[in-house]
């Protein structure tokens, strides 16, 4: 069984702790307190099952390996919970499975990363728009961060969103899509928003796929303010 861990702050909680903040800050100091953004980890991997073992048994064991492993509150290297913007190395989930009771040896492994920040903003004009997205570029530049999508809407003009964020080939792109009958400009009027369906839209015209596989020798980055959320792995056991 499946079971998704996010936890986020509600706003009262948001307020208290920026109050607490706001009463030490330094003079000229800004506070901005919000929650963590989750990126859902899914592992792929093909184990090879030592001589007895029951394979469903073996599968169901790596799978709550790995979810104890990549809990946010519970999880980490440690164990105490996953470290705000701490990568997932792949040599560590290949440990946490090689431990595994019942487990011979890794065949193949593969990590997929699967957690988007979506971010809705309003610009009174077009200035106040370039500053809005050289801020997000800014932001994410060093980590040409494929798991954030800006979408930006112009106060004067109900019908124009500009999108903004990474291509799969790392370069930072943004669109403007200004047709009513848009699929993504019908999805933004609606209330509630579906988050999900909109940066499914957003990334596609982004030039982003909503899957990254990291393979071999690489890893997955994550940004300070991310932790990590089991996603639905795919365990294969063979003798």
């Amino acid at each position: 069984m499946w079971i998704d861990f996010r936890v986020l702050p509600d706003q009262f909680w948001l307020t208290a702790v920026k109050g607490y903040l706001d009463r030490r800050r330094l003079i000229g100091t800004r506070v901005k307190v919000t929650g963590p953004t989750y990126v859902e980890v899914e592992v792929r991997a093909r184990v090879r099952a030592k001589t007895g073992v029951v394979k469903t048994e073996l599968k169901q064991r790596v799978i709550d390996a790995l979810n104890e492993f990549l809990d946010p509150l519970h999880g980490g290297p440690q164990r105490t919970g996953w470290p705000f913007g701490r990568d997932v190395y792949r040599s560590e989930v290949l440990q946490v499975i090689d431990e595994t009771p019942g487990v011979d040896c890794v065949l193949s492994l593969e990590l997929v990363a699967k957690g988007y920040d979506l971010r809705l903003m309003v610009a009174s004009d077009s200035n106040a728009e370039d500053a809005i997205i050289r801020q997000f570029k800014m932001e994410f530049d060093s980590k040409k961060k494929e798991c954030a999508v800006l979408v930006v809407r112009a106060t004067s003009h109900s019908d124009r969103w500009t999108l903004a964020g990474f291509d799969d080939a790392g370069e930072f792109r943004t669109v403007v899509i200004d047709d009513p009958n848009h699929e993504l400009s019908k999805e933004l009027k609606k209330e509630p928003i579906n988050k999900s369906r909109i940066i499914e839209l957003a990334t596609s015209s982004l030039g982003r796929t909503l899957a990254k596989r990291v393979q071999q020798e690489g890893n997955i980055p994550l940004a300070k303010t991310e932790l990590t959320v089991a996603g639905l792995h795919r365990i294969e056991v063979e003798f």
